[in-house]
């Protein structure tokens, strides 16, 4: 009778040992799984905001970091704090530039664009800058839906003094933005020459020429054209006003650009000539809110 008592009572006691520790099993299990998601997402939230503070030239990280006000205002510096750079002329340009495939080219111009909207706050971040005449070919005013959303943009052939004529080099083409407050008039004239003579620039035609500026032109996108060209576009670091052709009544007061839409296209203008107007669907429309 004793020995039945004993062995019922293990067979209990083990039968209950089983029946507690099944539970205590699958709350550990279903507990791992939900910290390793946690660790998860807190891996993938720190990589995504490493990328987001990293690429800010990116449309979606701009976007973000300007409505989260983590992105620093456009700088206008001040003529003994323009950062030092590379001084390019048109030939000089091309030469470095074209041996770059399409991919090294695009990530150059990511560079420079990150460089410009981060204010050259790091010493590897140098601007490039470019010199040289420029003969302008084309003018239309910036629109909401460009880069840069108000002010002028002219499109311009570099040209190269050749024992005392000017030839166009066919090579190097520039863009060059004149960012402003509020929409600009088309103030220069086809066939005006635009001399970058760093760190001035100046807009002259055959008769008269304008006193010079200073605004240092600093690259900020480079892209291939057909026919093996390279077009540059140029933005000022420096925002005088400035006048055109010598006319008092011609003057372009620069400014800083308070917030850029990254989600225009590169380059800024298209293939033409003439004093250009963009279409009125793309001029009436607006960028997406940041």
């Amino acid at each position: 009778m004793s020995f039945n008592v004993e062995f019922m009572s293990a067979g209990r006691s083990s039968y209950s040992r089983g029946a507690v520790q099944k539970p205590a099993e699958s709350n550990l299990f279903w507990w791992t799984i939900i910290i390793t998601l946690l660790m998860g997402v807190a891996i993938a939230s720190w990589f995504f905001s490493i990328y987001i503070f990293s690429y800010p030239e990116k449309p979606f990280n701009y976007r973000l970091l300007s409505r989260m006000h983590k992105l620093e205002k456009l700088k206008k510096f001040e003529r003994n704090e323009v950062p030092s750079g590379k001084l390019y002329s048109p030939k000089a340009a091309f030469q470095e530039f074209d041996r770059l495939n399409d991919k090294q080219l695009q990530d150059k111009s990511d560079l420079l664009r990150r460089s410009y909207v981060t204010n050259y706050r790091s010493i590897e971040d140098r601007p490039v800058y470019m010199k040289g005449d420029y003969k302008i070919y084309q003018v239309r005013p910036l629109v909401p839906t460009d880069t840069f959303t108000s002010g002028l943009v002219v499109r311009a052939q570099s040209i190269e003094d050749v024992e005392g004529t000017p030839l166009e080099y066919p090579n190097t083409l520039i863009e060059f933005v004149f960012p402003t407050q509020g929409p600009a008039q088309a103030a220069f004239s086809i066939g005006d020459v635009l001399t970058i003579d760093q760190p001035s620039l100046v807009a002259k035609n055959d008769a008269k020429k304008s006193g010079g500026r200073r605004f240092f032109a600093s690259v900020i996108n480079i892209a291939r054209l057909p026919q093996n060209k390279l077009i540059f576009t140029l933005v000022p670091l420096l925002y005088p006003q400035c006048s055109i052709n010598g006319d008092v009544d011609a003057n372009i007061t620069l400014s800083v650009p308070e917030k850029l839409n990254m989600d225009g296209r590169w380059p800024i203008t298209e293939e033409g000539a003439g004093l250009m107007n963009p279409p009125a669907s793309v001029a009436n429309a607006a960028p997406d809110s940041p």
